[in-house]
């Protein structure tokens, strides 16, 4: 697919659609919010039906757009090198978290107001910690494990080092051990 070409009407028409549907997946529920809403089952299954799915189609369409190597603003925001650091801690973030927060939640031995501010923005502690823990299993497991997968199942391996052929070589015995240089480095040593 890396030889497709999209003409610019395919381009617009897709991330208009696409657009179209995060902005329905986004703000559909709005009216459920009113303080005047009746709760309707309909309503609430279709948001759950289709707003992941809405997403998703947005999110593949971006992925798809960079893939063959077109570009907008919204694609250079997603392709930020400090992304890089919570791509790589995100699968750990995503297994740390609930036992984390199942924990504390356990921990509470009594009544508490609730506060959103206090609670869920400012819970620094909790945020440190999960945090802290996925870094380590991220550098102690994932990382390491991640690393002899690619030695022991990837094929394109780098072959070993080739060394230069005789012809390529100039030998210099210049010890009781023979160093071999390159020929084109040896005009380097010699400067």
């Amino acid at each position: 697919y890396k030889s497709l070409r999209l003409t610019p009407n395919q381009l617009r028409l897709g991330w208009y659609a696409t657009s179209i549907l995060l902005v329905l997946a986004f703000f559909g529920p709005a009216p459920m919010g009113s303080i005047d809403y009746q709760y309707n089952p309909l309503h609430a299954a279709n948001y759950a039906a289709f707003s992941p799915i809405a997403w998703c189609i947005f999110f593949a369409w971006t992925v798809f757009a960079s893939q063959l190597g077109y570009s907008n603003k919204l694609i250079e925001l997603f392709s930020w090198r400090g992304f890089r650091v919570t791509t790589k801690i995100s699968y750990a973030i995503y297994l740390t978290q609930f036992p984390i927060f199942f924990f504390n939640v356990g921990r509470v031995r009594s009544a508490t107001h609730f506060n959103f501010v206090s609670m869920v923005l400012l819970d620094l502690t909790e945020y440190i910690v999960i945090f802290g823990a996925s870094y380590l299993l991220t550098v102690l497991f994932e990382v390491p494990f991640s690393n002899i997968k690619k030695l022991l199942f990837d094929d394109g391996r780098r072959s070993a080092t080739k060394l230069p052929s005789q012809d390529e070589c100039d030998f210099n015995e210049n010890s009781n051990k023979t160093i071999v240089y390159p020929s084109n480095q040896t005009k380097d040593l010699a400067d």
